[in-house]
C-alpha cells in the first residue's frame, strides 16, 4: 500500500476549494476510494481555508479502501499553497519525504493589519521550509496569473500545473477530463508547455 497525502491551503476567496474539488475529482477517478477533510471556516472573508486529500496510488480503478481521513505528523507527500504563510499551520505534518509548491503572496492576518504589526515575509518562510522538506518550489503565481489570464484568481491552475509536473505521472492532464469545466481543462493543458509556468 502506498497512501499519499496532500495538504492544499491559502485564504477565503482564492479558489482553494475549487482547487480541492477538481483534485479529489480527478483523484477518484484515477485510483478509486479517497479520503481527507476541509476547513472552510475563512472562506469568503480572507481567514484560513484547507483541504487535505488521501488516496492509496496502489489500489487504482476503483479499488480499495480509503485511508484514514489524517495522517501522522512528516507524513505530507504534497502541499499546494495559495498563500504562503498557511503552511506554517501545518509545519508539523512536513518531512523529508515533502513536496510544497507555493505562491509567493502573503497576507498579513486582519489583526495584524490592524495593528500595524511585523508578519512573516516570504524570505523567512522559504529559509525555513528549505531546509525541511524534499522540495520547495515557489513563483509569484497571481500575477503570472494576472498577466496571462487577466485574473489573478486562476492562481490556483498554475499552482495545479505545477503540481502536475512534480508529481512523478500521479495525475496527468486527461485525468481531470471530467472534473472541471472544459475551459479549466483548456487552461490545464497550456501550463504544460515548457516554461509555461514559473516555479
Amino acid at each position: 500500500m502506498s497512501v499519499k497525502n496532500i495538504i492544499i491551503t491559502g485564504i477565503g476567496g482564492q479558489g482553494v476549494l475549487y482547487l480541492s474539488a477538481i483534485l479529489r475529482g480527478a483523484l477518484a477517478r484515477k485510483y478509486g476510494a479517497i479520503s481527507g477533510y476541509d476547513n472552510r471556516g475563512g472562506a469568503q472573508r480572507l481567514g484560513h481555508v484547507a483541504s487535505v486529500i488521501r488516496f492509496d496510488d496502489a489500489d487504482g480503478h476503483g479499488a480499495g479502501r480509503a485511508p484514514a481521513i489524517d495522517f501522522a505528523d512528516f507524513g505530507c507527500d504534497f502541499a499546494i499553497a495559495l498563500e504562503a504563510s498557511e503552511l506554517l499551520k501545518f509545519n508539523r505534518k512536513f518531512g523529508t519525504k515533502s513536496v510544497i509548491i507555493t505562491d509567493e503572496f502573503i497576507m498579513p492576518p486582519t489583526n495584524v493589519r490592524r495593528a500595524g504589526d511585523e508578519y512573516f515575509k516570504f524570505d523567512q518562510i522559504k529559509t525555513h521550509f528549505e531546509g525541511m522538506v524534499k522540495k520547495f518550489i515557489h513563483g509569484d503565481l497571481r500575477n503570472q496569473a494576472a498577466g496571462r489570464f487577466g485574473n489573478h484568481l486562476t492562481a490556483n491552475l498554475l499552482a495545479l500545473g505545477c503540481f502536475i509536473k512534480e508529481s512523478g505521472g500521479l495525475l496527468s492532464c486527461g485525468d481531470f477530463k471530467n472534473a472541471c469545466s472544459e475551459k479549466d481543462l483548456k487552461t490545464i493543458e497550456s501550463l504544460m508547455d515548457k516554461g509555461a509556468v514559473k516555479c
